[in-house]
């Protein structure tokens, strides 16, 4: 999973998802399982290992960045539920590879994109905006609060969570953190989505969290 982070300002993206499947699926499943590395914090049970996981050392932009992946494996008597998580988040340049024995998170896309199809994703995404580069935040802090009902009460806002709602509730919402003391400000964004994972379909969640946060962020001329 190589994304391309360093366009966007973002330093952090992650999906997470919960769901069940057929037990028709497990045996591939376990196939998956067995090319990486394994972990199973109950000990390992007659049903096989439980979790799997992926990683690897990507580069974007002279950036270097951590990819992991995680697949929980739980088998039910009708159902096998799984719980998946994908990360990509900027690195030390001293960061080493992981073992041999990590698959790279790809290997879980390509799973998931052919056997499970469209599944319910929660993504959440973290960028830097740096002010001495021209960014500046269309909602900045602190905020003095005319509050003065006691003498050693609440005076300012220092941060703030935005949304957009609908009829179904949050469609998304971005959270913003500024301070005085740092050139930087930082928003977090986080939508749910269902899709079928893919290398293309993860670019298109990045992008729609870009957009997102790009409503609040201004750059100076000449920047």
């Amino acid at each position: 999973m190589r994304l391309n982070l360093p366009k966007y300002n973002c330093v952090l993206f992650e999906i997470s998802s919960e769901f069940t499947v057929s037990l028709d699926k497990d045996a591939e499943v376990r196939a998956l399982i067995s090319q990486t590395h394994t972990h199973d914090p109950d000990g390992e049970s007659s049903e096989g290992p439980r979790v799997a996981l992926f990683g690897s050392r990507t580069k974007a932009r002279g950036v270097t960045h951590r990819v992991r992946g995680r697949l929980i494996r739980t088998p039910k008597p009708n159902e096998l539920n799984l719980a998946l998580l994908l990360s990509s988040n900027k690195a030390s340049v001293s960061l080493r590879p992981p073992p041999r024995s990590f698959k790279p998170a790809s290997y879980l896309v390509e799973l998931a994109s052919r056997l499970f199809g469209p599944i319910p994703l929660t993504c959440q995404a973290i960028f830097e905006y740096d002010q001495r580069q021209g960014y500046r935040s269309r909602a900045s802090f602190p905020v003095p609060l005319m509050l003065l009902e006691k003498q050693d009460g609440i005076t300012h806002l220092e941060s703030a969570t935005f949304s957009r709602r609908s009829s179904d509730g949050i469609d998304y919402q971005i959270d913003i953190d500024t301070s005085e003391d740092s050139e930087l400000f930082i928003h977090i964004v986080s939508f749910d989505a269902t899709l079928q994972l893919s290398a293309r379909s993860i670019g298109r969640l990045v992008d729609r969290a870009h957009s997102i946060s790009e409503q609040l962020v201004t750059r100076l001329e000449g920047e």
